[in-house]
């Protein structure tokens, strides 16, 4: 692929985000080639330490072949502009805040960004919390939603199936024409899906 794609990963605290994100990675790393990059808000979440392969430079790790993993800090734009000429990547996936409104950065993107990035966002539910935190976390929840090209129900392995199809029901609610999936992002074979989809642009 000639393009750079960006994917940003919403989803509230504790809904699975970076367990999807390192999965996901390396899926798409190791089953379709890709390079990329790993914006993450606190490297020390997805255990670098251990994984650590190379310093790559300024807070940029190289964590498996053909991915490297960075830390957001303040400002997003600086670091698209100064870590994607150089790196090779063709894909980031960036794990946005637990209480980011998706829709805001990728207008920010856009707007001040590097020309000619393709963008996505993916929601991540937690399905063991929805029903309970959304009327509480209204309009965050609804937002994250809404803005997502891609809307996935986690944790469907800890729940009963009346309770993913309850999840299901009400996110129908809020984005009738929504594509969703449920998933756990613990499980490699579900992950395999997933990156499969992003790969093929659906």
């Amino acid at each position: 692929m000639n393009f750079l794609e960006l994917l940003i990963i919403s989803g509230f605290l504790g809904s699975g985000k970076t367990t999807l994100m390192t999965t996901l990675a390396r899926e798409l790393v190791e089953r379709y080639n890709r390079r990329v990059l790993l914006i993450v808000n606190d490297v020390g979440e997805i255990g670098i330490d251990g994984q650590l392969m190379r310093r790559l430079g300024a807070d940029v790790y190289e964590i498996f072949g053909g991915c490297i993993c960075c830390q957001l800090g303040n400002d997003l734009i600086k670091l698209l502009k100064e870590v994607t000429p150089q790196y090779n990547v063709d894909l980031i996936l960036m794990e946005a805040s637990g209480v980011a409104e998706p829709a805001n950065i990728v207008e920010t993107v856009k707007r001040y960004g590097p020309q000619g990035l393709k963008d996505r966002v993916l929601a991540l539910v937690d399905a063991t919390r929805w029903l309970e935190i959304r009327p509480i976390l209204e309009p965050l929840l609804t937002a994250q939603v809404l803005a997502a090209d891609l809307i996935l129900v986690n944790k469907i392995d800890i729940v009963a199936g009346d309770r993913v199809k309850a999840v299901v029901c009400d996110i129908q609610g809020l984005k009738p024409s929504g594509k969703i999936v449920t998933l756990s992002a613990s499980r490699e074979e579900d992950v395999a899906k997933v990156a499969e989809m992003i790969q093929d642009g659906r």
